[in-house]
């Protein structure tokens, strides 16, 4: 999925902004909050951040430009690997139900399922 970066708008009376300077450039790694592009306006000058984490995948104007506000100046492409999710181990999961047989399963736990791994108690 894909997030757009806006030019943001500050309130103030001109209704357009000048880029003064990119911090990321396309396919770099980008985290939610990061700054991306400072903006200057008639009374003054912002950074504008990421919305999403993902891969700035396209920027659409250049330094110097001038761009309205609300204007789409880059896409960021989502990227699970890169948000706050932590990667599953698997877990050894004791079933005591089993206990009574002389050679029960070994179960493994990964991504809320079981998988039999192996065998234990030989």
């Amino acid at each position: 999925m894909a997030v757009d970066v806006l030019i943001p708008n500050a309130g103030q009376a001109s209704g357009e902004a000048t880029i003064i300077r990119w911090q990321k450039k396309a396919g770099d790694a980008v985290r939610q909050g990061e700054v991306l592009l400072e903006v200057e306006t008639d009374k003054a000058t912002m950074e504008v951040e990421a919305t999403a984490t993902g891969v700035l995948q396209a920027v659409r104007y250049a330094e110097g430009d001038v761009v309205p506000v609300l204007t789409v100046v880059a896409v960021i492409a989502r990227n699970r690997t890169l948000g706050t999710v932590p990667r599953r181990t698997p877990t050894q999961v004791s079933l005591p139900h089993l206990r009574k047989y002389p050679s029960r399963p070994k179960v493994c736990l990964l991504a809320d399922r079981y998988i039999f791994c192996g065998r234990s108690g030989e």
